[in-house]
């Protein structure tokens, strides 16, 4: 009953998010509002009154992790950066900027302080919920089964914000590479007993793609 019940939020929170996206249009800083009830004030009450403990205990800092989420971090930051660099010939990145001053007015005006928003407080909003409150709500004797559940909704939840971005095919390719990255986040925590790992490398993994963006918008 609780796996379903935590699944169900999880879908409608997603819901509500993706309708922001796709079909609200709201500008960057009501959605932020939004998905910081719906990611993070909400999910901590859950946890403060039913699992006051297991929600402690995904802030325990260990300095051995974080100089491994450190390496980690900056591997991600250079292959998304790379990345960029070698593909750059191939594909067309010029809708995304497009698409996201659009759809929710993101500009090179003001580009560096979303920019800033979703490097150290997106992620960890999205590090919260789907590793943190997931892991403990979703909490079944198959582990596995709480993993793939909750890299599944990270996965499908950036699916309407991504659209128009991409060909098709790329889009997929994206999907996929979140799906793997979410496994891969759970996979740190476990090893470290902690949130901060993937929060860390999550984090990195923006200032990346953020990067990304600021030669896009002309910033860099």
């Amino acid at each position: 009953m609780r796996f379903f019940l935590t699944f169900l939020y999880f879908v409608i929170s997603c819901t509500i998010l993706a309708f922001v996206d796709a079909v609200w249009a709201l500008g960057y800083a009501p959605k932020s509002f939004i998905k910081i009830f719906l990611f993070g004030l909400v999910p901590f009450a859950l946890l403060w009154k039913f699992k006051k403990a297991e929600l402690l205990g995904l802030f325990k800092f260990s300095k051995s992790s974080f100089r491994k989420s450190l390496s980690y971090g900056g591997l991600v930051y250079g292959i998304i950066v790379g990345g960029y660099f070698l593909l750059k010939p191939f594909i067309d990145f010029s809708n995304i900027t497009t698409s996201l001053n659009d759809s929710v007015g993101v500009s090179a005006s003001n580009f560096i302080i979303v920019a800033l928003y979703i490097s150290l407080i997106n992620s960890f909003l999205e590090e919260f919920f789907f590793r943190g409150f997931g892991t403990v709500f979703f909490n079944v004797s198959n582990r596995w089964l709480t993993y793939i559940t909750s890299a599944t909704l990270f996965a499908l939840y950036h699916v309407a914000m991504m659209i128009g971005w991409y060909d098709w095919w790329i889009f997929v390719l994206a999907i996929i590479g979140l799906f793997v990255s979410g496994i891969v986040f759970h996979l740190l925590n476990q090893a470290s007993h902690s949130l901060y790992t993937s929060w860390f490398v999550h984090m990195c993994s923006n200032l990346g793609i953020n990067t990304v963006g600021l030669i896009l918008f002309g910033i860099l």
